[in-house]
C-alpha cells in the first residue's frame, strides 16, 4: 500500500505530466474501491 500512495504522490510533482498523474489517480482510487469491497465482504 505504502508503494502505491508514493507512486501516486510522485505522480502529482511537477514534470510528470498530467494525464499520466491522472491515470495514477484512476488506478489508485479503482486499488481503495476494490480494497473497501474486500473488507466489506463477509
Amino acid at each position: 500500500m505504502g508503494e502505491i500512495l508514493a507512486l501516486a504522490q510522485s505522480a502529482t510533482e511537477p514534470g510528470w505530466g498530467t494525464r499520466y498523474g491522472d491515470a495514477v489517480s484512476e488506478r489508485f482510487a479503482a486499488y481503495v474501491a476494490l480494497e473497501d469491497e474486500a473488507n466489506a465482504a463477509p
